[in-house]
């Protein structure tokens, strides 16, 4: 078993995935009827007999779904061979739950409508989006920081107390995103957001969008350096819609925008152009939090008519679950012996207990600047668990894939994998294998070159002892 996955880059609960489970049969023989049973927990959610063909790789798929947010333990597992250790993957995958959302805006309608169509009032189990609103006069750094997602329009960045507001919030990993307007174009962001400049620019006629993961043929976007695009992230967002719906005619134009130029040396990234190639959506890690900016103030149709148009709520529904999504934590799936890093939240205590697969604790405590947690002993194999106080995590370690190939190799592979290396080769035949094994087991003996080496000094001893005795006897 070479790899186990979700399909989708964003996981909530109540929402149809994918669970991938990659097979590998490095043997000239085909295998047949091997027993792939995948559990969520300890339940086994589904089973079935594989087959495969000699050296040939095959994913199995198998729908899933998560009926409750949180950190859930998915395994999959092979009826065992000679080689247990690679029968058997363990994936820790995050599960999203209900996100609340706060609009501050003075025209927050269309946003809220798109995130939170059935305005819901009781807390859901599923994946669901409650949304709020504020005007920017009402909003205070409390409510600014109390739900998971925050979305300000038309923001003034002249406005000293929003932007100590804003940068508060991503500092402690909130996720923020920016809907831009007149006043916005009419002030200067601060450095630290990472924008050269924005630039408030219309379009007669009307320009159509463009996601940067279409732009991979070359056909739709004019050339932009691979390095400043987001593709990953566009087709989260955006590939929910057929690869050819943002050409089509009936698809969303703008008219007007506030263009965002990210700085050379920003995180952000582009996400979304418009025709003729300037930035409409850019986004990245800012301090500890997501950060997206969005050219258009989604305040009505004067600038464009998305806020009108069908794609918005879905695209809305998108852009929320990326924000809030977990994927900027780091893999919570390692390899053997690979460091496990953790950021350090400002209410985490200083040092963290980890709880191995057999039953053992460590205590890791904070890196020398605060930031993260880091532990390097990861050399068993299984689920190991991050105990923060009343915060938990949970990371897996598994065998490189490659570990379950038992072909022999050839000396000249060999020598390579080792970079060149003295390497001391034994009898590989039958004849010789007993005897070769015994001596990697104990070594090469070396009593009797150490008795034959005292017997020599010994006698080396006495003949200087005996030239001495005459010169003793004169004197």
């Amino acid at each position: 078993m070479v790899g186990l996955r979700v399909r989708e880059p964003l996981i909530a609960s109540g929402l149809p995935l994918t669970l991938e489970v990659t097979l590998r049969n490095y043997g000239d023989a085909p295998v047949r009827d091997r027993r792939l049973r995948i559990q969520v927990g300890e339940a086994v959610r589904a089973s079935r007999s594989v087959d495969l063909p000699p050296n040939a790789e095959v994913t199995e798929t198998f729908p899933l779904t998560f009926d409750v947010a949180g950190l859930h333990l998915v395994a999959a597992t092979l009826d065992p061979d000679r080689f247990p250790e690679d029968d058997r993957l363990i994936e820790v995958v995050s599960v999203l739950g209900q996100v609340d959302a706060l609009i501050v805006g003075s025209h927050p309608q269309f946003l809220r409508l798109a995130l939170d169509p059935y305005r819901l009032e009781t807390p859901q189990i599923a994946y669901t989006i409650r949304a709020g609103a504020l005007r920017p006069e009402e909003s205070r750094q409390r409510e600014l920081d109390r739900p998971d997602l925050l979305i300000v329009q038309d923001p003034d960045f002249s406005d000293d107390r929003l932007l100590a507001a804003l940068r508060n919030r991503l500092l402690q990993g909130g996720p923020v995103i920016l809907f831009l307007g007149e006043r916005s174009a009419r002030t200067r962001p601060p450095e630290w957001m990472g924008i050269a400049f924005l630039e408030e620019r219309a379009f007669d006629p009307p320009l159509g969008i463009r996601p940067v993961h279409l732009s991979a043929d070359g056909s739709l976007l004019p050339p932009w350096p691979e390095s400043a695009l987001d593709g990953a992230a566009a087709r989260a967002l955006w590939g929910i819609f057929q690869a050819d719906f943002w050409a089509r005619p009936t698809a969303p134009h703008v008219r007007r925008a506030v263009v965002p130029f990210p700085s050379p040396d920003s995180s952000l990234r582009v996400l979304a152009l418009l025709e003729n190639g300037a930035p409409l959506v850019v986004a990245g890690d800012l301090q500890e939090g997501r950060f997206f900016l969005v050219g258009l103030p989604a305040e009505g149709e004067d600038w464009s008519d998305l806020p009108v148009h069908p794609a918005f709520v879905p695209m809305m529904q998108q852009l929320a679950l990326l924000a809030v999504s977990p994927v900027r934590q780091p893999t919570r799936t390692l390899r053997t012996g690979a460091p496990y890093r953790l950021p350090a939240a400002p209410e985490d205590p200083q040092s963290a207990e980890v709880v191995r697969p057999d039953g053992t604790t460590a205590t890791v405590g904070r890196t020398e600047d605060g930031s993260a947690f880091v532990y390097t002993d990861t050399t068993a194999l299984g689920v190991y668990q991050v105990r923060l106080g009343e915060r938990n995590e949970l990371f897996a370690v598994r065998l490189p894939p490659e570990e379950g190939d038992l072909r022999p190799l050839e000396p000249q592979e060999v020598t390579a994998a080792f970079g060149g290396s003295a390497l001391w080769w034994g009898d590989a035949s039958e004849r010789g294998r007993e005897p070769n094994q015994e001596l990697r087991r104990n070594g090469v003996e070396l009593w009797g070159f150490f008795v034959l080496l005292g017997i020599g000094l010994l006698v080396v001893d006495s003949l200087l002892s005996n030239r001495r005795l005459p010169e003793t006897a004169e004197s």
